[in-house]
């Protein structure tokens, strides 16, 4: 049975909503004529359906989509995320009780070049030719310095680099002290304002090759931005149809960026989510607060 697909349009109609992030809705095509709004499942629907815990089981193809949702109400290190910190590493993340929602704190300490590192404990999706994900995060960074080109932020999915730790430092992660990029040997889809940078780029990097998109957003300290990715599988940076590509499209507060690509036959490994933050030389205590994340993938059926 064929799929077919609702422009953006027309499932904002159906559904209500008008984000940017809302993914196409598609129904099956039985040549039948039904009302396809009886036949619609959208990402917005099963992700409601997952909320509420409503099965569909009148649906013979219903699959709910894979939903990581954290609002930062708590924090236990070692239930789903686990938070390792170098030279420093302040005290750890901590949940700041008069945001409401819940909003996390985490933060390397004052210490001259130290880090921290929060990660998903376990790998949560594969990226691969059939697979459709979607990442959403808000946070507020505040840098050391007014100037604010010392600090390292980044956040996104990472996979593990050979040999290594995911819960390492953020020198695992990140190019040495003083670097502008990530690390080379992991694949990513990430966020990050590298040091000396004045603004927040976006990388998509497989088997060590880098397709950045920079100066995706201005870096603004003590400031809530939202970043999103959609990773489109079946299509090419430029959209045409392959068979080896996904197409993943960056977002800030809402609005599209210009999309890239990864080869999926090079991620080699599923992949974690992380935030990590560096401090380079010199006084002072920068932090970042994650004010949730949320990470809808395709189920398999």
């Amino acid at each position: 049975m064929a799929l077919k697909e609702f422009t953006h349009a027309q499932t904002s109609a159906l559904v209500g909503e008008a984000d940017a992030l809302l993914p196409h809705a598609k129904w099956p095509d039985d040549g039948t004529g039904r009302d396809p709004r009886r036949q619609v499942y959208t990402w917005y629907q099963s992700m409601m359906d997952a909320a509420t815990g409503r099965p569909a089981v009148d649906d013979a193809n219903f699959a709910p989509v894979i939903l990581v949702d954290d609002d930062f109400l708590s924090w236990e290190d070692g239930n789903f995320w686990s938070y390792n910190s170098a030279t420093g590493g302040g005290t750890g993340p901590a949940v700041q009780s008069d945001s409401q929602g819940g909003v996390l704190l985490i933060y390397p300490g004052s210490v001259s070049c130290s880090d921290c590192v929060l990660v998903s404990t376990n790998r949560l999706v594969r990226i691969d030719a059939e697979t459709e994900v979607y990442f959403e995060t808000r946070v507020m960074p505040h840098p050391r310095a007014a100037a604010f080109t010392g600090d390292i932020f980044m956040f996104g999915l990472v996979s593990q680099a050979a040999g290594g730790s995911m819960a390492a430092t953020g020198s695992d992660h990140y190019t040495s002290n003083g670097g502008v990029n990530p690390a080379n040997d992991e694949d990513m889809i990430v966020f990050y304002k590298g040091n000396t940078c004045s603004n927040w780029d976006f990388s998509i990097q497989d088997a060590a090759i880098a397709d950045p998109t920079s100066d995706i957003a201005v870096f603004a300290s003590d400031t809530w931005i939202r970043f999103g990715f959609h990773v489109k599988p079946g299509y090419d940076a430029a959209g045409a149809v392959s068979t080896t590509k996904s197409q993943i499209t960056p977002y800030v507060n809402g609005v599209a960026g210009t999309a890239g690509e990864v080869t999926v036959a090079n991620i080699a490994q599923g992949m974690f989510l992380i935030y990590l933050l560096k401090s380079q030389a010199g006084a002072g205590s920068p932090n970042l607060r994650i004010d949730y994340v949320k990470l809808a993938v395709e189920r398999a059926v």
